[in-house]
């Protein structure tokens, strides 16, 4: 006759769920999806075909720009458009702000849906290209920033709010913040693209010249770092000719 210890007993009449192979462990259960807070990363990348912030009209690459984006001192002009499904791109120019010529310092970002991220896939200011290894823009389960901020990685953090900008009013936008040396933030409005850009340091840099940068809220930072430099492009301008994505920058 076989004896069966008394655990064997239970396993065999299925009143033990820790059972069989491997040690006599189960797998883990898989962890929870993460909560959807922004349902819709795209919206977020592009400025729509008129200067009202619809996010069911955004501007695609093909598309005559109809106005123009100018920062504070109307020396960089910033345009956001979508080129497919899930990618963006935003770029700047210097006079005569378009079609894309190197020589003037033009260029811009390039933006690509991975997963439940948008990663800012490549940059280049002033004739230098780089490729970021991973820098990740906006996360759909970003949360609001009276709650904190959304680690993404250990160099990135995020949040959503609504923010009052000078020029166009309260938008819809994920701050976003990446971390190498120095702290870069952007500012991804809904129905509007990327509406500011800013840095801020450390190491003693003097601080940027308030009338480039007028604070709208955000011109400080949680760990005492002082604002160097920004580009915040809200005021809008009718744009003349037949200027498209096409003819801007791109990676």
């Amino acid at each position: 006759m076989v004896k069966l210890s008394f655990l064997s007993i239970l396993c065999a009449a299925g009143l033990l769920v820790a059972c069989g192979g491997g040690g006599g462990h189960s797998p883990a259960p898989p962890p929870p999806p993460p909560v959807v807070t922004i349902p819709d990363p795209a919206a977020y990348l592009a400025q729509s075909v008129n200067p009202d912030g619809n996010p069911a009209t955004p501007l695609h690459a093909t598309d005559p720009i109809r106005y123009r984006r100018f920062d504070f001192g109307h020396v960089q002009a910033e345009d956001s458009f979508l080129t497919g499904p899930g990618s963006a791109i935003t770029t700047w120019s210097y006079a005569p702000w378009g079609p894309f010529v190197d020589a003037n310092g033009d260029g811009g970002e390039s933006y690509e849906l991975v997963g439940n991220e948008i990663h800012i896939t490549n940059t280049k200011h002033l004739g230098v290209s780089t490729t970021p290894i991973s820098w990740v823009a906006l996360r759909t389960d970003t949360v609001d920033c009276a709650q904190g901020w959304t680690t993404y990685s250990p160099m990135e953090r995020g949040c959503h709010a609504v923010v009052t900008y000078p020029g166009i009013g309260p938008v819809e936008t994920v701050i976003s913040e990446h971390r190498w040396m120095l702290m870069e933030r952007i500012f991804l409005g809904r129905g509007w693209g990327r509406l500011a850009w800013q840095t801020f340091r450390s190491d003693g840099s003097a601080p940027v010249d308030p009338s480039r940068c007028p604070d709208f809220g955000w011109n400080t930072d949680d760990r005492g770092e002082t604002l160097t430099d920004c580009r915040y492009v809200t005021n809008i301008e009718p744009a003349g000719g037949t200027l498209t994505g096409a003819q801007e920058w791109h990676p």
